[in-house]
């Protein structure tokens, strides 16, 4: 299993999570579809976390959080695992998207696992999630799911989507 490493200084830290104004845990969830494919030195990706213990803040059960572009050597792009665990103690409010990179980011798999058991009891997420449209009533996120399935296929099929 791959361990995620970021600089001591930028990690979550037990005071930290004590005091931050929101900080939860979870599983990293999936990638969403089609941007699991458009991961290149100007995109990014969406993946959804899906938070499983709260200990401060107002923390709905979904997180979408935006990769960083791949942008190249000293990128600070992450893309963990779906199933991964992580721990995100930070300023931030409810929904809003966390820091998630390399860079500034959470802790994942035996380090976050280790502040979960060091942060003691939790609460459940209560916060409700906020709506997302489906990806497939946005034209812009068709186009590139033609251009992913396609990649995929390796054949220049085409695909005839049709909006409601």
């Amino acid at each position: 299993m791959q361990s995620w490493r970021l600089p001591d200084d930028t990690r979550p830290t037990l005071e930290r999570c004590r005091t931050a104004s929101r900080a939860f845990s979870g599983t990293v969830a999936a990638y969403e579809w089609p941007t699991a494919y458009r991961a290149t030195a100007d995109n990014s990706v969406a993946i959804e976390l899906a938070v499983e213990a709260v200990w401060r803040g107002a923390v709905p059960e979904r997180v979408i959080v935006e990769t960083h572009p791949l942008g190249g050597p000293g990128s600070c792009a992450i893309y963990p695992r779906p199933g991964e665990h992580f721990l995100i103690c930070d300023g931030r409010d409810g929904a809003a998207q966390p820091a998630f990179s390399f860079c500034d980011g959470p802790s994942f798999a035996e380090r976050a696992d280790m502040l979960v058991r060091a942060l003691g009891p939790s609460a459940r997420p209560t916060a409700p999630s906020p709506p997302r449209w489906p990806w497939w009533t946005d034209r812009a996120q068709l186009a590139e799911s033609e251009e992913a399935l396609r990649g995929v296929e390796g054949s220049s099929r085409s695909y005839t989507w049709e909006l409601p």
